[in-house]
C-alpha cells in the first residue's frame, strides 16, 4: 500500500495474464472511476495479449523449423541459401568452405535400416557442430556444407584436420570431404564448386 500510495494510487483493478498455466504478468487500471470491480474489459484484453503472445511464439517456432534440419538440428538448405545470399551481398574476407559427403549411407540404410543411418548422420552432424559451430548446414540426404567467414587459413586448416581426425576415429562414419580457403571472396559459388 505504501508503494501505491506514494504514486497517488488509491484503488487498483487487475487481472492476471496467463501463459501455459503460469501467471506471466498482469493488466490493471489504477484509480478506476467507473465500473469498479467489473473486470470484463481487462480479462478480454488479457486474453488478446495471451493470444498474440502465443501467435508470436508459434511464428518463431515455424521460422526455426523452416531453417533447421529436424534430424540433426543443423541449418537446413533454406538456411544455407540465406547464408549464401548474405555472403553474396557482403564483402567477406578470409573464407573457408568444406563440402562433406557421407560414404556408404545408402548401403548402411539398406543393410541395417534407416534408424542406423540416422544415427550416423547425427554423429557426423555433432562432430561438425562441435568443430565449426553454427557454420554447418545439412543440404541434402548425406551432404553437409561448412561456410566459415572471416577465418584465418591456419584456423580453418586446423578445424578441417580436427574434423577428419574425429570422424576417422568414429566407428561406421566415413566421409569424402573437399575443403578450400580464400583470403578474398570473389565468387562464392565458384569457391563452393
Amino acid at each position: 500500500y505504501k508503494l501505491l500510495h506514494a504514486q497517488e494510487i488509491e484503488a487498483r483493478m487487475a487481472v492476471p495474464i496467463m501463459d501455459e498455466g503460469r501467471i506471466t504478468g498482469c493488466l490493471g487500471v489504477d484509480n478506476p472511476h467507473y465500473a469498479l470491480g467489473d473486470t470484463f474489459l481487462l480479462r478480454s484484453m488479457a486474453y488478446f495479449i495471451k493470444s498474440y503472445t502465443e501467435k508470436q511464439r508459434a511464428k518463431k517456432h515455424l521460422e526455426r523449423l523452416s531453417l533447421t534440419d529436424s534430424l540433426t538440428g543443423l541449418g537446413n538448405r533454406n538456411q544455407y541459401l540465406a547464408a549464401l545470399r548474405g555472403m553474396r551481398s557482403s564483402e567477406a574476407h578470409d573464407i573457408g568452405v568444406a563440402f562433406i559427403d557421407i560414404n556408404g549411407l545408402k548401403a548402411a540404410n539398406d543393410a541395417f535400416g534407416h534408424d542406423y543411418g540416422d544415427r550416423i548422420l547425427i554423429k557426423i552432424a555433432g562432430i561438425l557442430r562441435d568443430i565449426f559451430g553454427d557454420n554447418v548446414f545439412r543440404t541434402g540426404g548425406d551432404e553437409f556444407i561448412v561456410l566459415c567467414r572471416d577465418i584465418s587459413h591456419k584456423e580453418f586448416v586446423e578445424k578441417a584436420d580436427a574434423m577428419r581426425v574425429k570422424i576417422a576415429a568414429t566407428p561406421d562414419c566415413r566421409i569424402s570431404c573437399g575443403a578450400t580457403w580464400r583470403n578474398a571472396m570473389e565468387d562464392i559459388d565458384a569457391l563452393i564448386s
